[in-house]
């Protein structure tokens, strides 16, 4: 009989009785009265009595470490999944700006280019009075609405010229911002 006067059955030698009860307050009761379970020490498990000889597999393992997460730990592992996520998300907003930017100096470069070439036939159809010194400045309407494109020729009388006559043409292109984006040098000469 255990301490609370139940009639028990041990199937085995193997299963021992239970030890006699700890005083109250101090340790978990070895035994669960109304339900029929019974807890080994060694395993910390709990199995059911049957009216059979034969013990059933216990169907509830319950330990003094329950394994698992708690709130806390999932609240933590929330807070720090948000801040990687922010940290993530301004990457991909700083990719973005970066791309734009990209944009804006490939157009640019496109549009000295442009430019450039544009000079040098005229200088090859129209020989070289077709290039004259002075400053032009276009303000670009259309697809590159808020680019602009400053050309400027001024006579070069360096040692880098190979003839009696040279120019050095600067082309400059700044967008909407008013940054440079693009800046083209070249040299034409009266041979």
């Amino acid at each position: 009989m255990n301490s609370h006067g139940e009639q028990l059955r041990y199937p085995s030698s193997r299963y021992r009785p239970a030890p006699a009860p700890a005083p109250a307050g101090l340790h978990e009761p070895p035994w669960l009265p109304d339900t029929g379970l019974r807890r080994h020490d060694k395993s910390r498990s709990y199995h059911r009595d049957t009216d059979s000889s034969v013990l059933s597999v216990f169907s509830v393992a319950i330990h003094k470490k329950q394994t698992g997460f708690s709130l806390i730990e999932l609240v933590m592992v929330i807070v720090i999944l948000a801040l990687a996520s922010l940290a993530i998300g301004s990457q991909f907003m700083q990719s973005a700006r970066s791309w734009m930017l990209d944009e804006h100096i490939q157009t640019a470069s496109q549009l000295a280019q442009e430019r450039a070439e544009q000079l040098l036939s005229d200088r090859r159809l129209n020989d070289y009075a077709a290039v004259p010194a002075g400053t032009t400045t276009e303000t670009l309407t259309g697809n590159f609405n808020g680019y602009t494109r400053n050309t400027q020729v001024s006579v070069y009388a360096g040692p880098a010229c190979p003839v009696l006559d040279c120019r050095e043409v600067v082309i400059t292109v700044t967008d909407a911002d008013g940054q440079v984006r693009a800046e083209t040098s070249l040299m034409v000469a009266d041979y």
